[in-house]
């Protein structure tokens, strides 16, 4: 109905062709992918007017929090004015855990790691059920390549919500670094929740072929090609996979000397 409704916009394009191939529907997932690929990017969701006249009355702590948070990653307020900001309105409102949130999302893009890490834990302590928290205080972990910490926090996070798709694409990242095989089955997951992702598809063959699993890297790239048939990354994938494949065999294959 939505794409009848609006048959130029893309993201609902693309919303369908996510369903369409979580449901398993993956002919017509590509078909709905192609018409999303034909279509230019969306800048704004729908338009709401009254939407909008809201948000201009509105001066409610978590909207001033929200508002701070934006202003400072457009550059129109200096980084240090916004941390003090929402430092104060983190202590005043420990209520409401989002503005504890937007603090410690703002000191992981600050680079203060360390600081982040502190923001989130003292939210953690009155909100252990809020996934945004943990994965925030996972990023946090996993940029300071504390990389046990990151993989217990981005646990918790898709413990708490198993659908973040996001949150499996960093416990994937972060199980890579420590060498779990449980890595692949967390990329996957990813993917199974944002199928339409080639990037995602793409570290899937790339983590595969490196632990050469030569066979599931082919299978992913089968699966790869049906969303993204025309992309030039799935030739390249291919050639990378067969030359590790062929160098792989040969290293394995024994010297046979002949008897004297």
């Amino acid at each position: 109905l939505a794409a009848r409704l609006a048959p130029q916009h893309r993201s609902v394009r693309e919303l369908a062709a996510e369903l369409l191939s979580r449901a398993g529907r993956l002919d017509d997932a590509s078909s709905e992918a192609d018409l999303a690929r034909r279509l230019p990017r969306e800048t704004a969701g729908w338009p709401d007017p009254w939407r909008e006249q809201v948000r201009s009355l509105r001066r409610d702590p978590h909207w001033q929090a929200s508002s701070i948070a934006m202003a400072a990653t457009a550059g129109r307020m200096p980084p240090g004015e916004a941390l003090a900001a929402l430092a104060t309105l983190a202590s005043t409102h420990p209520d409401d855990w989002t503005i504890a949130g937007e603090f410690a999302q703002l000191l992981v893009m600050a680079g203060e790691h360390t600081a982040a890490i502190e923001a989130a834990s003292t939210a953690l302590d009155l909100h252990p059920d809020a996934v945004g928290l943990w994965k925030i205080r996972g990023t946090a972990h996993l940029l300071a390549e504390h990389w046990q910490d990151a993989e217990a926090d981005l646990t918790q996070a898709v413990t708490l919500k198993p659908d973040d798709a996001a949150a499996w694409n960093d416990l994937a990242f972060v199980q890579e670094q420590l060498g779990r095989d449980a890595a692949v089955a967390s990329l996957e997951t990813a993917i199974r929740l944002e199928p339409l992702d080639i990037d995602k598809q793409a570290r899937l063959v790339q983590l595969l072929a490196d632990r050469q699993q030569f066979a599931e890297a082919t299978r992913a790239l089968d699966t790869m090609e049906e969303i993204a048939e025309d992309q030039p990354v799935v030739a390249e994938l291919r050639a990378a996979v067969a030359t590790a494949e062929e160098a792989a065999s040969s290293q394995s294959t024994p010297l046979i000397k002949d008897s004297e």
